[in-house]
C-alpha cells in the first residue's frame, strides 16, 4: 500500500471542493492540476482513469492524488457521486512505499525529545495517510464534506481558516481509521504513564518533590517511574528537574531584575529526592 506522510505541523490550504456527479455527461475528459486532490465516493461505485491505472471506488472509498496527476471519470452512471477537495501543504506531503515501511513507523506514538518542556526539538510526526482506503464510517466524511463545500459557497469572516481545519480533521480521520484497522498498532500503558510523569514534573519541579508524593500521585511505585522515565525520556528524573530549574532560571535572568544571588536561591530551595 502506498502512504503520504502529513507532518503534524503543515499547514493547510484549501483552493478548491466540490462535488461530481458520474450522470453529469462530462465522462472521459482528462484533467489535471497543480494541488494535491482528495476524492471519497459518496455514492460507488465510481470508476476513474488515473495515470495508467483504472480504478473502481466503492461508496466510502478515498483516493489520493499527487499535484499534476491525470484523472479523468472512466464511465458514465446513474448513480456515481464522490467529494473532492484540492488543497496545498507546506512542507509537501511525503511519498511513502508501503511495503518498505517497518511495523514501528506505523504505531501512532512517536516518542519525540519534545515530550520534555526543556527540549528545543524542531522534529515532529506525522499523519501516514493510505492512498487509496475503504472507511467504515463514510457518513462522518461526507458531512465534513458539505460543511466544507458550505464554507465554499457561502464565503464569510474566517471561512479560510474554517475550511482549513475541516480538511485537517478529514485527513487526520481517513489516517486514524487506517491505523486502527490494524489492531497491533495501539497506545502502550508505560507511554501513557510517561506522559502522566512528566506533567507531574512540570507542575512540581519548584517544590520538594518526595517519592513518596509522586507514587500516590501516580499510584506506582518509584522504581517503576524511574524506569519508564528513562526508556522514553532517555535521562534520570532528577536530571529533568535539575534541567526545569536550570531552564527556570534562564527566564528570570532575561527577564527580572534580580541578582544572580536571588536567582538562584529561587530556583534551588527545594532539592530532588534522589541523585541517581
Amino acid at each position: 500500500m502506498e502512504y503520504f506522510s502529513l507532518p503534524r505541523t503543515s499547514s493547510l490550504d484549501v483552493r478548491w471542493v466540490g462535488v461530481f456527479e458520474t450522470s453529469s455527461g462530462l465522462a472521459g475528459s482528462n484533467h489535471y492540476n497543480p494541488h494535491y486532490e482528495l476524492i471519497v465516493a459518496a455514492e460507488g461505485p465510481v470508476y476513474l482513469q488515473v495515470g495508467e491505472r483504472s480504478l473502481v471506488l466503492k461508496s466510502g472509498e478515498t483516493l489520493l492524488l499527487k499535484p499534476w496527476e491525470q484523472h479523468s471519470s472512466l464511465k458514465q452512471t446513474d448513480s456515481g457521486r464522490f467529494f473532492w477537495v484540492q488543497f496545498t501543504s507546506n512542507p509537501p506531503l511525503l511519498e511513502l512505499d508501503g511495503s518498505k515501511i517497518a511495523r514501528e513507523d506505523l504505531n501512532i506514538v512517536h516518542v519525540l525529545p519534545n515530550e520534555l518542556r526543556t527540549s528545543s526539538h524542531r522534529d515532529v510526526d506525522g499523519l501516514l495517510i493510505p492512498r487509496q482506503f475503504q472507511l467504515t464510517n463514510r457518513y462522518r466524511i461526507m458531512t465534513e464534506f458539505e460543511r466544507l463545500i458550505k464554507e465554499s459557497n457561502e464565503p464569510e469572516g474566517y471561512f479560510r481558516y474554517r475550511m482549513s481545519l475541516i480538511l485537517a480533521g478529514i485527513l487526520e480521520h481517513i489516517a486514524d481509521e487506517s491505523l486502527h484497522s490494524n489492531r497491533e498498532f495501539q497506545i502502550s500503558g508505560s507511554f501513557l504513564t510517561f506522559r502522566k510523569i512528566v506533567n507531574y514534573l512540570d507542575e512540581t519541579y519548584a517544590q520538594n518533590v518526595r517519592k513518596e508524593a509522586i507514587e500516590r500521585s501516580l499510584e506506582r511505585k518509584y522504581e517503576y517511574i524511574c524506569q519508564v522515565f528513562k526508556k522514553y525520556a532517555g535521562i534520570t528524573i532528577v536530571t529533568y528537574i535539575q534541567q526545569l530549574r536550570i531552564q527556570r532560571a534562564k527566564y528570570l535572568l532575561a527577564n527580572r531584575a534580580a541578582s544572580l544571588q536571588e536567582i538562584s536561591a529561587e530556583v534551588t530551595t527545594a532539592k530532588p529526592f534522589d541523585t541517581a
